[in-house]
Formats: C-alpha cells, structure tokens, sequence
C-alpha cells in the first residue's frame, strides 16, 4: 500500500514509511484491517476488503493478535465520521491491563510491530506541468509560492496538501485566485496533486479526554491521511501522546496535540505536513513539526523538558502569540528552534519566550503582529538569525535578563521607530550598523542585564 508522502524538507519527510517498512524484531509480515463506517460490520473478519469491520474501536482489539509479529494497518473507509468512545487509548485494553508498545508482555501480550491507522486521501485538483507559470520565493523565509495560470478560488485550498512527482509533500497555507502558499523550502516537480483526508475520526461523546490517546509504548504509531476532530469543550485535544510514546503524524488535520512526559519518560512526535489548530501543549519530550499549517494555535503548558522543532511551516495566529514560556521550572530548562518559516497576525505579538529555556530563530518572516515581533524575557538565551519582518507593533525586545545573540541581517523593519529594544531601551537598526552590536539594559543593576550582541 503506497504511502501520502515524499522526502520533501531538510527533515526526512518519510520518516512514517521508513520505520513502518523497516525491519522490527520478531516482524515478519504486513497485515490489513479494514474499517468502513459507512458498509462495515463488528462481526466481520475484518481482513477482506469486501467484509470489513464498522468501528475503529473493534479493529483495536484485533493489536495483540497481530501486532506481536506483524506491521498492522488499520485502513478507514466510509463518509460517516469514525466514532471513538471518549477516552480511547491505542494501545487497547486487554484484560483490564493496557497494552503496552514495547517488547516487554503485559499479562502475556506486547505489541512490536508498528500500527498505521491510515485513509486513502482524495485528490482534489491536478497541476499539469503547463499549468505552472512560475516558482518565487517572496520573503526571507525561503518559502514557495506557486504560481499557475489556474482559475482557483481564494481560501480554498488551505489546510489542504500537495505532493508534486517526485513524493514532495507540504502544507498549503493560502491561494489567491492562481498562486497557491506552500509550507515547502525549495521547488516543486509538477504535475503536482492538491489532495484532502479520506476519513474522519471523531469523539462520539466528548468529554475530558482527548479524542484519541496515545501512550506507553516504544513500537510507533503512524497516523496519516486523517481529520481528527477535538475532544471536549473546545479545549481537549485531538490527539494526546504519552508515556515514551513515538507518534507520527503525515498530511492529517488536527485540533489540538498535547505531548505529555508521564512517569518521567518523554514522548517523541513527528508531526510533517499536517493542519494543525486549536493548542498544543509540549508537556515533555520531542516535538517536532516540519512542513506544517499551524493556524489560530495556542501554545500552553510547555514542560520545561521539551524540545520543539518548527521548520518549514506557516503559523498564521489569528490570535495569541507563539509562547514558549518555562518558568515554572527553572531546573530542566526547554529548547525552541523555529526556521525558514512565517509567523503572522498575532493579535498580541509574535514570538514570545520565557524562563530558562534556549532557543534559535532563523530565516524566518514575522508580519502583521498587533504586539511586537519578537519577545526575549527572564533567563532565556539564544540566537536571531535573518529574522525580518513588517506591520508589527515593535521589533525585537530583549529584557529581565534575557541573552540575545544576533546576525547583521537581523531587522525587523517596521518604520515606527521600536526596532530593537533592550530592556526600556529603544535603538534603531540602522543607527546601530555597522558596527557590532553589545547592548546592555541600563536600567536594572549589573547582573540581571538584558544584553543584545553580535559574537
């Protein structure tokens, strides 16, 4: 069975397929279970296309059958939203006892080879090669435009994704009426394919849970081709990961990722080419997004042991500022590394870090933020590197200590005046070139300066 994507980006974007194919101890072959919400049957095998079962649920308990020495995939078909009892976890329950993912039985079963839950997506709409006009890279940020002699309609396809002929697969983040925005470092090889997700999953009773929780486990969990609908109130997640758990996430949409550090053992997620919105939560662990459409998402409760990684997306706001804060824990300080990537239309700025944590921005384009574009506060430190910009209400700010390196190319270029601010301090950019930067605040005493520099 073919996967969705190529090996677009500087990540690997075939990471999915690569660790579904590879060998894993003890498997030996590759089994399907079919689900259709629409024809399907919970007394079918479940094995035949033709007989296939109704609910994601009753597929879950064919795992530890399978999973001990196969690479399963759960294949859903069907209109009808795939309904999920709130509070699902994968893996299932057996005997009272959660099964875990790693190579250790609990009560006599273990799950080894990797589970794909997994649609044929839709194809949308066909780029020929005579369609393409042009490739242009508009800003710093490095990301694609395409340009087509198509007749498009404006928003259509965002949230939507591309793949090109060579397997290149990327978020699109917005089309006028015949140039398409891609989450994609580079050129595209048309003809090229705007696809969609095959199958919904939803939360048939939302409650406090997300929809679908993943955790405890060491065999990894692909999810591709999905929509996975939020959880409860309009806060829980559609997807939860714990536990030590790898998850990867390929051309899916999302409402809500919470990544969770339970026992004291981190998560690892890999989220490529996928609409994600609502919140993310980076509790502990790896988080990963590359090729990403991250819109009107919130970032909360961020563990002061998380890694997160954006390269190659569009995080276009609609709303609160990226926050990476780890305050709270000053022990066990977080990392934030964000490139070749536009941040836009923060209702109230842009980027904003805090606590302990070390972070790097590079080549990346902040515009229309109602605050300012790039906040350093308390105990972080970090780089700027190529950070541009405009429309914003104030530029970089570095204060209560924050430590800041920056590039001769660093400017976000406003034209109000609030280039660069270290601690009450205002500088303006080109007053500053071009000699080598080595801003203090003078206004707090020596020791808790917030400091701007160029090595």
């Amino acid at each position: 069975m073919p996967f969705l994507g190529g090996n677009g980006g500087t990540f690997d974007a075939v990471s999915a397929e690569r660790v579904y194919l590879s060998d894993i101890a003890g498997s030996t072959d590759e089994v399907t279970v079919y689900v259709n919400s629409d024809q399907g049957d919970d007394n079918n095998s479940g094995y035949d296309p033709a007989f296939p079962l109704r609910t994601v649920a009753r597929a879950g308990q064919e795992l530890p059958a399978l999973a001990l020495t196969s690479k399963v995939t759960i294949r859903l078909e069907g209109a009808a939203p795939h309904q999920l009892p709130d509070g699902y976890l994968l893996p299932p329950v057996f005997r009272g006892v959660r099964l875990d993912t790693d190579f250790s039985d609990v009560d006599g079963f273990s799950l080894r080879g990797p589970v794909r839950i997994y649609s044929p997506a839709v194809e949308l709409l066909l780029i020929g090669v005579g369609d393409v006009v042009g490739q242009v890279f508009p800003d710093n940020s490095g990301l694609l435009t395409l340009q087509t002699s198509l007749v498009l309609v404006p928003g259509a396809l965002v949230g939507k994704w591309i793949v090109d002929s060579l397997g290149n697969i990327a978020q699109i983040a917005d089309n006028t009426a015949a140039d398409i925005d891609l989450c994609y470092f580079g050129a595209m090889a048309p003809p090229c394919r705007v696809l969609s997700y095959g199958a919904v999953l939803e939360n048939a009773t939302p409650g406090f849970f997300a929809t679908l929780g993943i955790r405890g486990g060491t065999s990894p969990i692909i999810l591709q081709g999905l929509q996975i609908q939020g959880g409860g109130f309009g806060f829980f997640p559609s997807l939860e990961a714990a536990q030590g758990q790898p998850v990867f996430v390929q051309a899916c949409n999302l409402e809500g990722l919470w990544v969770n550090q339970e026992l004291g053992i981190p998560s690892s997620v890999q989220v490529h080419a996928t609409r994600l919105e609502r919140n993310v939560a980076p509790g502990g662990g790896d988080l990963i997004f590359s090729n990403c459409l991250l819109a009107k998402v919130a970032w909360a409760l961020v563990s002061p042991a998380s890694r997160v990684t954006v390269q190659q997306c569009v995080s276009d706001l609609g709303g609160d500022p990226l926050i990476f804060d780890t305050n709270f824990n000053a022990a066990s300080p977080g990392s934030l590394v964000i490139a070749v990537s536009r941040i836009l239309n923060g209702a109230t700025g842009g980027i904003k870090m805090g606590g302990p944590g070390v972070f790097a921005l590079s080549n990346l384009f902040v515009d229309s933020n109602t605050g300012v574009a790039v906040v350093c506060d308390g105990s972080c430190s970090g780089r700027v590197i190529d950070v541009q910009g405009q429309l914003n209400n104030g530029g970089l700010s570095a204060r209560n200590g924050a430590q800041v390196e920056v590039s001769n190319s660093t400017n976000v270029n406003l034209g109000d005046g609030d280039e660069l601010r270290v601690g009450s301090v205002f500088y303006l950019w080109a007053n500053l070139r071009p000699a080598p930067l080595n801003l203090f605040d003078i206004a707090i005493p020596a020791g808790e300066l917030a400091r701007v520099y160029q090595p």
